[in-house]
């Protein structure tokens, strides 16, 4: 179970060692994905003007999924082109700021408590994760040639994934109940 709190503006969210330690490495493999596919990006003429990357050629196919659930599926391929790059530079940005708010060890992470600010972007990041991995741990390597995936896991390294799934839903509810909890009517 995740713990969480609220004191004055801030959501506190009690993490363990364990937890802590299994965002950051996530969440920092994660980042290197993301860097790694931001690197094939364009100059494109388009990229001048917004400031923002425009990929080129084949994506990851776990962020090819990222992108469908962030930015969805109906775009023609030359506006999702573009869309790849702008949400992958979110994600990257939002993993930068999650893993700086990771505590050293296990303890509270503090979040200020904003609809718009570092609480729900924390919670996008585990969604994020949650995604990637609920791909990574299921799909195989077939399919549309230019999102390539890694092979399918072996038997024990799916369990693994499971374990993870489900740790990552609870940090999902315990951000919802927050949430929920915050914009209830006060005082009944």
């Amino acid at each position: 179970m995740m713990n969480w709190d609220r004191h004055d503006e801030e959501l506190l969210l009690s993490v363990s060692p364990e937890g802590v330690r299994f965002l950051r490495e996530q969440w920092s493999w994660l980042r290197e994905l993301v860097r790694w596919q931001l690197a094939a990006a364009t100059d494109d003429p388009l990229a001048a003007v917004t400031g923002l990357p425009v990929s080129v050629g084949s994506i990851d196919g776990r962020l090819a999924y990222v992108v469908d659930y962030w930015s969805g599926t109906d775009e023609p391929p030359p506006v999702r082109r573009v869309r790849e790059g702008w949400v992958l530079h979110d994600v990257e940005r939002g993993l930068h700021r999650a893993l700086a708010s990771l505590p050293p060890h296990g303890g509270v992470v503090r979040l200020p408590e904003s609809v718009d600010g570092v609480t729900a972007e924390w919670g996008a990041m585990i969604e994020t994760l949650h995604l990637v991995l609920d791909v990574s741990g299921r799909v195989n390597a077939t399919g549309d040639p230019a999102r390539t995936l890694p092979p399918a896991p072996a038997p024990d390294e799916a369990e693994d994934y499971r374990r993870s799934l489900l740790w990552l839903e609870l940090v999902l509810e315990a951000l919802a109940e927050a949430r929920r909890t915050a914009q209830a009517p006060a005082g009944d």
